[in-house]
């Protein structure tokens, strides 16, 4: 198999000015195509794979979330615990925790890595912290700060759940992103391949 490398379709690009289109690869077309290509597939994988990521989405989260434990009572965090105790002789809770609020605190973090300049689709726990006294009770109030403590560690969490979720996904989510490449392809001209 031949690779172009971007050095050579700048290159090409370069070439294909005033009397290029004489030499070989002009005269047949197939230079436009290499870089008609080039132009297409650096949009799709720069501006709109996220669409991509984003239709698989939905089944991803609902896989994820199907394996984390839920606890059938309440907890209570301490201040202690989220650093620091407050002044006064009784204990403190910085939160008290609702069975399920880790499964809710599974979210698409895509949007929060974009202000890292990340284009990815991720999901995981959302660390959302939430004013003392909090009941994390909701869809608004939840913090899965703790989710690498299930299991004693993040690389634990990782293989217990993130791997295992990956796998069983798989069935799932990448036809719909491969559906969903498809339209977006279809949204630009076809010439070189028609």
């Amino acid at each position: 198999m031949t690779y172009i490398t971007q050095k050579q379709i700048a290159n090409l690009k370069r070439a294909s000015g005033t009397g290029a289109k004489k030499r070989g690869l002009f005269a047949n077309g197939l230079a436009e195509t290499v870089i008609e290509l080039d132009s297409i597939l650096s949009k799709i994988t720069v501006e709109k794979r996220m669409d991509v990521i984003n239709a698989a989405m939905p089944a991803a989260l609902s896989i994820y979330k199907s394996l984390i434990p839920m606890s059938k009572k309440d907890h209570k965090v301490s201040a202690f615990a989220k650093g620091g105790v407050k002044s006064g002789s009784k204990k403190e809770y910085k939160y008290t925790v609702k069975p399920g609020n880790l499964k809710r605190s599974i979210k698409s973090l895509s949007e929060l890595l974009t202000k890292y300049k990340w284009k990815t689709g991720a999901i995981g726990p959302h660390y959302k912290v939430q004013p003392d006294g909090s009941f994390l009770n909701s869809d608004e109030k939840y913090d899965g700060f703790y989710a690498h403590m299930i299991y004693g560690s993040a690389k634990a969490w990782r293989t217990k759940i993130v791997m295992k979720a990956k796998n069983m996904s798989a069935s799932i989510v990448y036809p719909k992103m491969i559906a969903e490449a498809k339209e977006v392809v279809k949204m630009y001209p076809k010439k070189f391949w028609e």
